[in-house]
């Protein structure tokens, strides 16, 4: 991704509809009364890291993004917020930085149709998070309602930065997405002890839970 395409997904992730995202997962965490370390996966200039270390002060948050010009956004946000409780770190998904059995809760948004290869990607997942630990994802959907998709081209190409209209950012991200059957078939292959699916019109959430 180019510094450009940083810039406008930095300014998009401002936007009323990562708002809405960002309390609908501290909604769900705080259903779980979490405790331990948060790591937000593909935090991308780090403000759904930043939302949650303000709201859910007593937890450690960790963000990790491939791009280096995404966490070096995420850094400068969280410094320049002061919220004392998050640290951010470059690394991929396919190879996550961390130790067995470290991670008490994983969430990440959007993040998804971005991975090459995601059964690899969340057995690493599964592998971090403690026994018990959950995960929280959320993603769009490419079967999403007609509707939900005119509404994001007409976004894109009337109201999105120029980068994310040159890079065909918002469309091309629902393509690039699964539908919750195809989800739900790479969870069963995952060792989780449980996992569900909740598919609204235009995005779904996943949720997860590693065998104690």
């Amino acid at each position: 991704m180019d510094t450009g395409a940083v810039r406008a997904y930095d300014c998009m992730s401002h936007w009323l509809p990562h708002k809405v995202m960002q309390y609908l997962v501290v909604r769900e965490l705080r259903k779980y009364q979490p405790e331990g370390t948060v790591l937000d996966i593909g935090c991308g200039p780090g403000q759904l890291a930043i939302f949650l270390g303000k709201r859910l002060p007593g937890l450690k948050i960790l963000g990790l993004d491939v791009n280096a010009d995404m966490i070096a956004a995420a850094r400068k946000h969280g410094l320049d917020t002061s919220v004392g409780n998050i640290d951010f770190y470059l690394g991929d998904v396919h190879l996550l930085p961390f130790e067995d059995d470290s991670i008490d809760l994983v969430v990440s948004t959007f993040s998804l149709h971005h991975w090459q290869n995601a059964a690899v990607a969340l057995r690493e997942i599964s592998r971090v998070l403690k026994p018990g630990g959950r995960m929280l994802l959320v993603d769009l959907r490419r079967d999403c309602r007609r509707w939900f998709y005119y509404a994001m081209k007409f976004i894109q190409q009337f109201l999105a930065p120029a980068d994310t209209r040159r890079t065909n950012g918002a469309v091309g991200s629902i393509y690039a997405s699964y539908t919750p059957g195809e989800l739900s078939g790479l969870l069963a292959s995952v060792p989780f002890g449980s996992a569900r699916i909740e598919a609204a019109p235009g995005w779904m959430l996943a949720q997860a839970q590693k065998v104690s």
